[in-house]
This record gives C-alpha cells, sequence and structure tokens, in this order.
C-alpha cells in the first residue's frame, strides 16, 4: 500500500482556500504491476516532459505544490 498526504495538518491556513485541506490517500496495488508497468511508465512521462534534466542520481520527484506553481 502506498500512503501519502497533501495539504495543511495546521488549522493556520483556514482562510487560504489552497491550503485549507489535508487529504490523506493511499493505494493498493500489486508490487509486479508496479515493476512491470507503473514505474516504466512514469520513468517513460518523466523522460518525455523532461529529458536529460531526468538522471538515476538526481530523480524527477513530482510533488503537486511545484507542479501547480511551475517550480
Amino acid at each position: 500500500m502506498y500512503v501519502d498526504e497533501v495539504g495543511d495538518p495546521g488549522l493556520h491556513s483556514l482562510d487560504d482556500e489552497r491550503h485549507r485541506y489535508l487529504s490523506l490517500t493511499g493505494v493498493i496495488i500489486d508490487l509486479d504491476h508496479v515493476s512491470e508497468f507503473v514505474h516504466p511508465q512514469l520513468e517513460s512521462l518523466k523522460q518525455q516532459f523532461f529529458g536529460n534534466h531526468h538522471h538515476p542520481d538526481s530523480p524527477i520527484v513530482l510533488h503537486r505544490k511545484e507542479l501547480v506553481n511551475g517550480v
């Protein structure tokens, strides 16, 4: 099971709609499917969009906040 969170765990961002909520999401997926399909497809997507900037020693990490803000 893969689990990830997004949002603000504190209550100090209630006035900012972009940071008002906290979400905890999980997905259960067969490890063979990950190694045979998910990982290769994700690496292909990174290569397609980031090209030479994608290197195993400095992997591209896809964070929602950075993608939305164009960082």
